[in-house]
């Protein structure tokens, strides 16, 4: 449904109110290239050319990295013409840039060694300075195994790093789980009159071993124990996979979310120790509903009686009404690897344990025919490594899936959970977005229409929702919320009286009724799995407003959005002639933007 002038003329009139709900208005978008031969762009759809994205407030620049180590820096000064204005490789053929963040005056790169079982490294920058032909690199630090993310203290004195460890091979050729860790990165200056510019001190999680069993039994999770018939021994530690970072807000102490172990760690930042570990605990799909089937017809949001490993890609602190508060964003992560010669996965759908009669007999009958049935849990994928009868060994009396299929609120000093989104995220899709509707991108899929794959993820992790942050507008505190899959972005408000996230709107940038590939020719497939997402205050954007950047990964795209009221967005897409469309029938409380941005309506 087009916006008409008609429309913004009963807005204007004293009868009509359309403030109140948090829009996002797109205002540029910057395709960036994968790699660079022979001083040529190469740009490509599903290349992971913008992985993660980082923002310089003094020179208004953002800075990006690609799966195929390309560093792309953007000019930013104004908004609504976004300019890529460089374009460099990280240095002798590296290729596995993890993060980067911009402090002060340099830039960092964490970075993964060229076999995953060898140490990373974290690469210091200075910063870009236009018309400069390359950025130079002042230090080389190794630091743990996989670094995967990265953090700067706001003075820019500490940086941390999230070693995830993950199992591979090593310089030898021989395959290797090393340990999880965190570094914290301790630069000096000159006036301290240090030996080093820096020290690197770790974080281990080696003395948690001698307890492994204790925490296994709170919820902390250690699936991979080794190879069948393979006699080496394996600790907790290496299981432990640190996945990402946030201090909270003296930066005294680190929390680490590890996805894979559905558990956080809190770490001194003093001592550079590891204080404690704690499970998040499992999310019932008794009490929330969620759609458990890509083969159900449709859109079916349903009760079951199991549950699932919330498993936080992104943690996040923030103190509301002086509360301390972590957020974290529920994707979801299943333990596999290779090595050995052997494989190791923790995954059966559904339809696997009545194959191999597995059931308990304890568990109620229709739960049985559930499981078996494709339409309802068959394809839905559980682990094989938790819900064990113990009265029927070798059988399953419960069963659990992976990831939350939303976000959490959590308290800062207990972990203790104090609110979940349940099924809202999953809803909304289904209220505005039916025909993306837990849809997702592959390459085999470019020549396809996005709204061809809708419902296929439901037996996956559903709409994954990847990444958030967080951001002051108008006196309200905004949670910015990416999913993954169907490539959207949420906008929540929370109530500092009852921490109680509102949802405010829902926006699914670029064109869904092109095929891929011509979108993206065209330049209107939007933030394809939004995997970085940044909040720019009103102090730090390049024109006094408030900004979200976004970083789409699969798109090799970086947008910038205003936070807006919807008279405001309306206004501004009337004059600019976006290019969008929703395919979503009018509501009789509320319009559809010619972008495909709903406007929820007070009346």
């Amino acid at each position: 449904m087009r916006v008409t002038v008609a429309f913004l003329f009963l807005c204007l009139a004293p009868a009509w109110r359309c403030e109140g709900k948090m829009e996002l208005q797109p205002l540029s978008t910057v395709y960036v290239p994968f790699t660079m031969h022979g001083g040529e762009a190469y740009y490509r759809m599903g290349m992971g050319a913008a992985e993660q994205c980082t923002y310089d407030k003094r020179n208004k620049m953002v800075y990006t990295i690609g799966e195929h180590g390309l560093i792309n820096v953007i000019d930013v000064s104004d908004p609504l013409n976004t300019t890529l204005v460089h374009s460099q490789f990280l240095p002798n053929g590296m290729k596995t840039g993890t993060d980067l963040e911009v402090c002060g005056d340099v830039l960092g790169v964490s970075m993964a060694a060229h076999v995953k079982a060898e140490r990373g490294s974290v690469l210091i920058y200075d910063l870009y300075r236009r018309g400069q032909n390359n950025m130079e690199l002042l230090y080389n630090i190794s630091v743990g195994f996989h670094p995967d993310m990265l953090l700067f203290t706001h003075d820019c004195r500490r940086l941390v790093t999230c070693n995830e460890g993950e199992d591979g091979e090593d310089a030898n050729g021989d395959w290797k789980n090393p340990e999880g860790s965190v570094s914290i990165i301790e630069f000096y200056s000159e006036e301290e009159n240090s030996t080093e510019p820096y020290s690197v001190r770790t974080a281990s999680f080696q003395k948690f071993d001698g307890r492994a069993e204790e925490y296994v039994s709170r919820g902390v999770r250690w699936v991979f124990r080794g190879f069948p018939e393979d006699d080496e021994e394996f600790h907790l530690s290496q299981e432990l996979e640190p996945e990402y970072v946030t201090f909270n807000r003296d930066e005294t102490k680190a929390y680490v979310v590890m996805q894979e172990n559905n558990a956080v760690a809190v770490v001194d930042m003093a001592s550079a120790t590891v204080d404690e570990l704690y499970s998040l605990g499992v999310k019932n799909w008794a009490e929330s509903g969620l759609d458990a089937s890509d083969k159900d017809g449709g859109i079916r949001i349903n009760n079951w009686p199991i549950y699932a490993y919330y498993q936080p890609d992104c943690i996040h602190y923030l103190e509301v009404g002086g509360h301390g508060l972590l957020l974290t964003s529920n994707e979801g992560a299943v333990r596999t690897t290779v090595g050995k010669g052997q494989y190791f996965s923790e995954v059966w759908r559904g339809e696997r344990f009545i194959e191999n009669a597995v059931v308990a007999p304890s568990v109620p009958g229709m739960m049985s025919v559930a499981l078996g049935d494709n339409t309802m849990l068959g394809r839905l994928m559980f682990t094989n490594s938790d819900g064990n009868s113990h009265q029927h060994p070798g059988m399953f009396d419960k069963f659990y899936t992976f990831g939350g299929r939303g976000f959490s609120l959590w308290n800062a000093t207990t972990l203790e959970q104090i609110w979940d989104s349940g099924d809202d995220v999953e809803a909304r899709h289904a209220q505005y977005y039916p025909s993306l509707f837990n849809s997702e991108y592959k390459s085999m899929y470019k020549d396809d229409l996005p709204t061809w794959t809708m419902d296929e993820a439901s037996s996956d992790m559903g709409p994954q929702v990847e990444t958030l942050t967080t951001g002051e507008v108008n006196g309200k505190m905004l949670i910015l919320v990416t999913c993954e899959r169907p490539s959207s972005l949420m906008v929540y408000s929370i109530d500092p009286t009852t921490l109680v996230p509102k949802f405010e709107s829902i926006y699914r940038p670029g064109r869904f009724d092109k095929r891929w590939i011509e979108a993206y020719l065209q330049r209107e497939v939007g933030d394809t799995d939004p995997e970085d997402v940044k909040f720019i205050s009103a102090e730090d954007s390049p024109d006094g407003k408030p900004l979200v950047l976004v970083s789409g990964s699969l798109s090799g795209t970086v947008s910038l959005y205003r936070v807006n009221d919807p008279y405001t967005v309306l206004t501004s897409l009337i004059q600019t002639q976006g290019q969008g469309v929703s395919d979503a029938p009018p509501s009789e409380d509320g319009v559809y933007s010619e972008e495909g941005v709903y406007y929820e309506e007070e009346k």
